[in-house]
């Protein structure tokens, strides 16, 4: 099946969602006033208006991972040496990343992985014609597995376990597929009326999951920056009016 990289809206577009999958995971859609999108699986019910982030890590998630066999240059399958317990396309869209060693610093999107039970075994396929670039070493070279970012997507919590992916035009289903927003003009939950216009927003660590705080707050002078506020100074609890810039 072929995937567009974007998409061209209409207005309204970006409200729908479907239980089956319409997309490539990440895929851009654009709207001619200026605002993006892109396409999600959630992980959770998520309220309209809400800061999104990428899912928190995983049991099976790794950074040291070693490797039994494959990773040749040009080759697009690894088997792991580490025990794992994986289900079958776990990581399909998500990333293969070599942490250190011969090949640090590659990543590669994956097409697909087998299925293992509290063993070693798991054959992770890269979509990426041209394979490795570089050859990973057995006795050295160790390699990590992630989630797509859009893969699972939940509403920031209080407590931020990873960065923010976009903010939702309109209410989604736990485990349905919709489109979250980057990019442009939007409506977002505000905590603190701490906000001023011109500022930059960051996610608000608070007792209010997915909303925004200003950026040079105390809770939230380190957090990423989100965008910025426009227009009027909304009172906590309201959604302000704001320019997203978290990816273009």
């Amino acid at each position: 099946m072929s995937f567009p990289n974007t998409v061209y809206g209409k207005p309204g577009w970006e409200k729908t969602e479907t239980s089956d999958q319409r997309h490539k995971l990440g895929t851009r859609m654009a709207l001619a006033d200026g605002r993006v999108y892109r396409y999600c699986k959630t992980g959770a019910d998520i309220a309209t208006g809400r800061l999104v982030q990428a899912p928190a890590t995983d049991a099976a998630d790794d950074m040291d991972l070693a490797w039994s066999a494959g990773g040749a240059v040009g080759a697009t399958t690894v088997t792991t040496g580490t025990s794992l317990t994986i289900t079958k396309d776990q990581y399909k869209e998500g990333w293969l990343y070599t942490n250190d060693a011969a090949g640090e610093g590659h990543i590669y999107p994956i097409k697909s992985n087998t299925a293992v039970s509290s063993a070693a075994g798991c054959v992770f396929t890269i979509d990426e014609e041209d394979g490795f670039k570089v050859a990973l070493t057995a006795t050295s070279s160790l390699f990590g597995v992630l989630y797509n970012v859009y893969d699972g997507v939940i509403v920031q919590p209080t407590t931020i376990t990873n960065a923010a992916v976009g903010v939702t035009p309109a209410a989604l289903t736990s485990g349905y597929y919709g489109w979250l927003q980057t990019w442009g003009p939007a409506a977002l939950l505000d905590y603190g009326a701490t906000w001023v216009v011109g500022d930059q927003l960051a996610a608000a660590e608070s007792t209010d999951a997915g909303a925004a705080t200003l950026l040079d707050s105390s809770s939230a002078q380190d957090n990423q920056s989100i965008g910025y506020s426009m227009y009027i100074k909304p009172a906590t609890t309201d959604f302000g009016f704001v320019m997203l810039t978290i990816a273009p």
